[in-house]
C-alpha cells in the first residue's frame, strides 16, 4: 500500500521499535516469571505427598470398595504454563466398579481430616457441584483459629436455618466466602474449574463490597450514581495468605474435562518453541495489569493462553501453528497421523466430542524440525496480538460480535448472534442459579456450548479493552520516538474509580475524577478511561 508522497506505508506493529522493544522486555519477563526448576521439584514433592495421605484417607474411608484413586495435575502447572508461585491445581480421579458407592462430600471431608492431621492448611468449598479442596502448605498461626470460629459460626447457622427460622445461609451473599465457604457455580468445566465455580459467590461479595464502599463515597463528592469497582478484591477473613504460606493448591474432583484441555495446550506448546514465551508474556502482562481473576470479573490465565494459541492458529499470517483438533489441513502433520501412536484421540466425555492429536512427544519432534511457514520472533508476534486485541478498527477482533472458536476449520471466529450469546442469561444448575455472560466469547474446544469468557463482567469487559488499548498506545507510539512514553509492564495498583452511571461495556471509569479515595488518605480517585 503506497503512502503520501510515494512512500511505502508500513502497519505500526511491523515497525522495529516496538518489536525490538518487546524482544527485550520478553527476555527481562521470562526470568521474572519463568517457574524455576527448584519449585517445580518442590511442588511435584508436595503432590507425592498429597497423594500418599489421599490414598490412605480413601482406604480408611471405604476399606472394602474396588477403586483406583488418583490425583492428577490439571491447570498451568500441568500444561507447562504455570508462573512462578502460581497455585497448583489438582484433579481426584475414581475409577473402578465400586466408583458410584462414593460420595464426593464423604471424600472430601475424608481428605480434610487427612490433610490436616498432616500439618497442612485445608478448607473445603462445598456448595458448588462437586466439593473443592483449597490447601495451604504452611498456613499461618492464625489459620486453624479463625477456622474454628467460622465452623462454629457456620454450625449455629445451619442449626437456626434446620429449626425454621427462614434463613438460607448459603444464599446469604453477605457471608458466603467469609463464613461457610459456600461459593457457587455448579456445573461450570474447563482448566480452572476451581476457579470459576467459586466467582458467583465471590462475584456478590465484591458487589456488596463496592455497596458499602460507594455508600462512603456518597458521603463525600461523589455523584450519587457512581459505584466503585476494583480489579482485584481484598482477601477475605480465612483466605491463604499470597506469600509466606508454602505451597498452595486446589483439588477438583472427577473432572476429566479439565485433563483434556490440560493436555490439549500441552500439545499446542510443544508444537513450536515460540508458544510458551508468548503465553507466558501475555500470563505476565495480564497479571501486573490486574486483568486475570475470574473472581473479579476478568479472563482466567486459562482464556488468556486459549487467546495466544487461537491468535497463532487462526489469526496470524502465515499461521505459526496447526489445527490440532483438523490436522488434515496442515500438511506438516500427514507423518505423524501415519504413526499408530499419535493418531487422533478420540472419545465421548459428558457427552461433548473430544478429539484432536495428542501424542506429546511427536509433536516435540514435529516441532524440533521448525518447519512453520511463519518465521516471525515472539516479539513480531507480540504486536499482531496486541493489535488485533486492542485495535478493532483495523480488522481485529470485535469484543461486542465474535467469538473465539480454537475447534473451528478456516478463520476460527463464529458470530455471538448466531450462537445465541449476544446477551446475558441465567439458568438454574442444580437449583443454583448460574449467570451466563458473552462480553467476551470464547467457546471452550471441546464442550462448545462452554464460553470460558463467562467471568467478564461489565466492569471486567472495560478494563480489559483499555488495557489492551494502552499496549497498542504504548508500542504504537515508539515509532519515531524509540522508546516507550510508559512501561506496559507496570504494576497496576487499585485505587478508587468512580462511575457516574456507566453500565454498558467499555464505559466503566469514565466519570468524574474527585480529590480523595474514601479507603485511603494518601490514595486519590484515579480516571482509568483512555
Amino acid at each position: 500500500m503506497a503512502g503520501a508522497g510515494g512512500s511505502s506505508w508500513v502497519p505500526w506493529y511491523e515497525h522495529a521499535s516496538p518489536v525490538l522493544y518487546l524482544e527485550q522486555l520478553l527476555g527481562n519477563v521470562l526470568k521474572e516469571v519463568d517457574m524455576p526448576l527448584e519449585e517445580r521439584d518442590a511442588k511435584l514433592k508436595f503432590a507425592d505427598r498429597l497423594q500418599s495421605l489421599t490414598q490412605k484417607a480413601i482406604l480408611k474411608e471405604y476399606p472394602n470398595t474396588h477403586t483406583n484413586v488418583a490425583l492428577r495435575g490439571f491447570g498451568s502447572f500441568a500444561s507447562g504454563f504455570a508462573l512462578k508461585g502460581s497455585d497448583m491445581d489438582m484433579v481426584l480421579m475414581i475409577n473402578g466398579p465400586d466408583k458410584e458407592k462414593l460420595n464426593f462430600k464423604d471424600i472430601a471431608n475424608a481428605l480434610k481430616q487427612s490433610f490436616k492431621a498432616d500439618g497442612l492448611g485445608v478448607y473445603i468449598i462445598s456448595n458448588t457441584r462437586v466439593p473443592i479442596i483449597k490447601i495451604c502448605e504452611k498456613p499461618p498461626a492464625w489459620f486453624w483459629e479463625e477456622q474454628e470460629k467460622l465452623e462454629t459460626q457456620a454450625a449455629v447457622e445451619a442449626s437456626a436455618f434446620k429449626a425454621g427460622d427462614g434463613k438460607n445461609v448459603v444464599g446469604d451473599g453477605a457471608n458466603n466466602s467469609e463464613t461457610s465457604h459456600s461459593m457457587t457455580n455448579a456445573g461450570v468445566s474447563g482448566e480452572h474449574s476451581s476457579e470459576s465455580e467459586a466467582e458467583d459467590e465471590e462475584e456478590k461479595e465484591a458487589r456488596l463490597r463496592r455497596k458499602r464502599v460507594t455508600e462512603m463515597a456518597n458521603k463525600t463528592n461523589a455523584p450519587k450514581n457512581s459505584k466503585v469497582w476494583y480489579r482485584e478484591r481484598k482477601l477475605g477473613k480465612s483466605d491463604f495468605p499470597k506469600s509466606d504460606a508454602g505451597i498452595l493448591c486446589d483439588i477438583n474432583m472427577d473432572n476429566p474435562m479439565g485433563l483434556e484441555n490440560t493436555h490439549l495446550l500441552r500439545c499446542y506448546a510443544a508444537c513450536d518453541v515460540r508458544v510458551h514465551p508468548m503465553a507466558t508474556f501475555v500470563k505476565a502482562w495480564a497479571s501486573r495489569r490486574k486483568i486475570n481473576s475470574s473472581r473479579d470479573g476478568t479472563l482466567s490465565s486459562y482464556g488468556y493462553v486459549l487467546m495466544v494459541i487461537h491468535f497463532l492458529v487462526h489469526i496470524i499470517q502465515p499461521p505459526v501453528l496447526p489445527n490440532l483438533q483438523h490436522p488434515q489441513d496442515w500438511p506438516g502433520l500427514q507423518d505423524l497421523l501415519h504413526d499408530e501412536q499419535s493418531q487422533f484421540f478420540a472419545d465421548a466425555i459428558n457427552g461433548h466430542w473430544i478429539h484432536y492429536v495428542r501424542n506429546v512427544d511427536a509433536l516435540n519432534y514435529y516441532g524440533s524440525k521448525n518447519i512453520s511457514p511463519n518465521t516471525m520472533p515472539v516479539g513480531r508476534l507480540l504486536t499482531e496480538f496486541f493489535s488485533y486485541y486492542g485495535d478493532p478498527i483495523s480488522g481485529g477482533h470485535s469484543w461486542q460480535g465474535h467469538v473465539i472458536s480454537l475447534r473451528t476449520r478456516h478463520g476460527g471466529v463464529l458470530d455471538k448472534g448466531e450462537m445465541g450469546w449476544n446477551r446475558a442469561t441465567s439458568e438454574m444448575v442444580n437449583g443454583i442459579e448460574v449467570r451466563q455472560r458473552y462480553l467476551l466469547a470464547i467457546e471452550d474446544p471441546f464442550e462448545t456450548n462452554h464460553n470460558v469468557g463467562r467471568t467478564v463482567t461489565n466492569e471486567g469487559a472495560g478494563v480489559m479493552r483499555r488495557e489492551f488499548k494502552r499496549a497498542v498506545s504504548i508500542l504504537r507510539g515508539m515509532i519515531g520516538r524509540g522508546t516507550p512514553r510508559e512501561d506496559l509492564m507496570e504494576e497496576w495498583v487499585d485505587k478508587v474509580v468512580v462511575d457516574e452511571g456507566g453500565q454498558g461495556e467499555g464505559n466503566v471509569g469514565r466519570g468524574p475524577v474527585a480529590t480523595d479515595g474514601p479507603l485511603s488518605i494518601t490514595a486519590s480517585l484515579a480516571r482509568i478511561g483512555m
